[in-house]
């Protein structure tokens, strides 16, 4: 069974930034441009609590409209919501005090994908995700979630697996969630596929969950063979596969330019999902989203 094939039609998207018309620090056209010439495809401007429209704007990248919006239940947990391809008219049913509840309904009511951005810096808890219901996926590497700008609580797969390990297997994106426009800026992606660069297409893909979470390895193909997982992929430095499992034999294919790897289900012992980690020699990673087994 084919996993994952990658189609010849990929584009790569940040899903996650800010602009002076909230807390960036470039303006919006300046914000855009800094991804348009690093070659991304797709963007979305989700400052907070607004939705910023950029008219002027005819360069190449297709623009989705977008939005972060946030409860917080208590001082030491938050809730960030990223609704992509809303349509403007979400802001008016806006208001203080709302409840995560109310925002995914919103945003998916008005025509948008959510997305809870970066659980790890949120302090999120396993039980607090399981009862968000309609999300689309999950932040699982968030670039300004580190040093220099912050604790070194960027990338979310342990919460993920967590929850993959009680049965709730998020779909997963990386973003920079750039503020700054400094070490965050293109430093995350994601990979989507979809038969054009189209806002249909694109937030179609998106609700569908034809994407995966990159800093820049590939994956190129996956397959579930009976008990075997088999990955091709860009070279890497390393192949892991993370299950519900503590331990099993072959968790990583390690080497120098390593392009293929298996690993083998330990079904006795129950094991239920895999996710795939890339790691490039220079530390990047790429998250498959994890499938049930």
């Amino acid at each position: 069974m084919v996993i994952f094939e990658a189609t010849g039609r990929e584009y790569k998207g940040n899903l996650h930034m800010h602009t002076t018309m909230s807390d960036g620090q470039l303006d919006p056209m300046q914000a855009v441009m800094a991804y348009e010439s690093r070659g991304y495809d797709f963007l979305a401007v989700t400052d907070h609590r607004m939705i910023t429209r950029i008219p002027e704007y005819r360069g190449r990248l297709l623009l989705l409209t977008g939005i972060e919006l946030d409860e917080e239940p208590t001082e030491r947990e938050v809730l960030h919501f990223l609704g992509i391809g809303v349509h403007e008219g979400l802001t008016e049913g806006i208001r203080p005090g709302m409840k995560a509840r109310e925002y995914i309904d919103a945003i998916l009511r008005n025509g948008g994908v959510p997305f809870l951005a970066h659980p790890h810096w949120s302090m999120n808890r396993p039980d607090t995700i399981k009862g968000l219901e309609g999300l689309a996926g999950v932040e699982i590497y968030n670039s300004v979630s580190r040093p220099p700008y912050n604790a070194d609580r960027a990338d979310s797969t342990h919460i993920l697996d967590l929850l993959a390990s009680d049965g709730l297997l998020h779909p997963t994106i990386a973003a920079d969630d750039s503020h700054f426009y400094g070490e965050e800026l293109a430093r995350s992606f994601t990979l989507l596929q979809a038969d054009r660069l189209e806002r249909e297409d694109v937030v179609g893909a998106l609700r569908r969950g034809r994407f995966y979470a990159s800093q820049g390895p590939r994956f190129e193909r996956v397959e579930l063979d009976g008990d075997i997982v088999r990955v091709i992929c860009s070279p890497v430095s390393a192949v892991v596969f993370h299950s519900d499992l503590a331990w099993n034999d072959d968790r990583a294919t390690a080497g120098s330019g390593v392009t293929q790897a298996e690993y083998r289900l330990d079904r006795g012992r129950g094991e239920s999902f895999i996710r795939i980690v890339l790691i490039g020699g220079d530390g990047k990673r790429a998250w498959l989203n994890p499938f049930r087994v």
